[in-house]
């Protein structure tokens, strides 16, 4: 079992070496996994895979180079079958990379967050076997599954790459609530608009219009319902603000929940690489803490939440947040989305953020 005795090991020494890869680790806790008697037999049957492929314990090994790269984790019997797992975080790999470890000699098996399909032919007697996903190895039933196991599903959960069960009340909300995201879509970009005409009122130079001509733009990742105004071209260290509706999120097992039970956040946010030249001097610049001190003040009254983010773990640098419950107690929510974003701007125009930040992220 040398590989689960190493496990908390080697993922430390991925930690302490700045080693980041989610892969990496998901390929070293499924190995070990993979290394312990009756797993194996337990997922052959769970997969319902074919006499063609050994229920045996395999002989396990990672990173093993091939004539076009290198496998994630393959299995071996001594019949001379072998089996490559290639992971994925989160959409399964192309038909291209499939078909590059079927050469390789081995039938393929891909995991990832995502179903896929790929239509791939069987390739000089090796086949690709399918697409599974975590989840579907989170569900098999084991009650008394070994250790090894064990700290598999748990690492799985707390990487939230387990895609949840859906429920009931997710789908009859989903047509109660069908035409509520056309309105917060609108209510969003015309708030962005009253923040970007505020921002070019001051006449700051970032704030302008893309290559289409559109003033902003929509972006539903990353749990987040927003509009955008940014440095054009984009690249990766442009400077940009985003407002919007915030639903919550686990990114990389830490979560970032709602400010209030199921209620999305209303939030504007500054957006920067904290590791771009761009971004090391917003860090670590003291007038931009004195501004933002002077910020973070205004929390004495009010419900807003008031968030400095300049530790370098994201890209929203300065963020400000509110319960969309204050949309529900008002007359009309869409005028006061727009007055939320306009007055969390002129919070942030008014202490000297926008002009610092501004200031800070011109190109040396």
């Amino acid at each position: 079992m040398l590989r689960a005795e190493e496990l908390v090991a080697k993922i430390w020494n991925r930690v302490q070496s700045g080693i980041l890869q989610r892969e990496g680790v998901l390929e070293d806790a499924l190995a070990a996994a993979l290394e312990t008697p009756g797993v194996w037999e337990r997922l052959h049957r769970h997969l319902n895979l074919s006499n063609d492929v050994p229920s045996t314990l395999p002989i396990v090994s990672t990173q093993d180079v091939v004539e076009e790269g290198r496998t994630d984790i393959t299995l071996r019997w001594p019949n001379e079958y072998s089996l490559n797992l290639e992971l994925k975080v989160d959409d399964p790999p192309g038909k291209g990379q499939i078909e590059r470890y079927l050469r390789s000699g081995s039938d393929v098996i891909a995991i990832a967050r995502l179903p896929g399909h790929r239509a791939v032919q069987e390739l000089d007697g090796r086949r690709h076997l399918g697409v599974v996903t975590w989840s579907h190895l989170r569900n098999l039933e084991w009650n008394d599954a070994p250790l090894e196991w064990r700290q598999f599903l748990h690492l799985l959960d707390a990487m939230g790459v387990v895609v949840k069960k859906v429920e009931y009340t997710e789908l009859e909300g989903l047509v109660r609530s069908w035409t509520t995201r056309d309105k917060l879509e609108d209510w969003s970009k015309r708030g962005m608009l009253a923040v970007q005409q505020l921002i070019e009122k001051e006449k700051l130079p970032w704030a302008c219009k893309d290559k289409a001509g559109q003033r902003v733009k929509v972006d539903a990742s990353h749990q987040r319902l927003v509009w955008w105004i940014s440095h054009l071209p984009w690249q990766d260290d442009a400077l940009a603000i985003y407002a919007g509706f915030f639903v919550g999120r686990v990114r990389e097992g830490k979560p970032d929940p709602v400010l209030e039970g199921n209620l999305p956040d209303l939030m504007l946010s500054f957006h920067l690489n904290p590791e771009s030249p761009r971004g090391r001097r917003v860090r670590g610049d003291a007038d931009l803490q004195k501004a933002i001190e002077k910020w973070t003040s205004r929390a004495a009254t009010g419900s807003v939440v008031r968030e400095p983010r300049l530790d370098g773990s994201t890209w929203e640098i300065i963020r400000c947040r509110e319960s969309s419950r204050i949309l529900l107690e008002a007359p009309d929510p869409g005028v006061k989305v727009v007055e939320w974003m306009e007055q969390r701007t002129k919070e942030w125009i008014d202490d000297g953020i926008v002009h610092r930040i501004t200031e800070l992220a011109k190109v040396a």
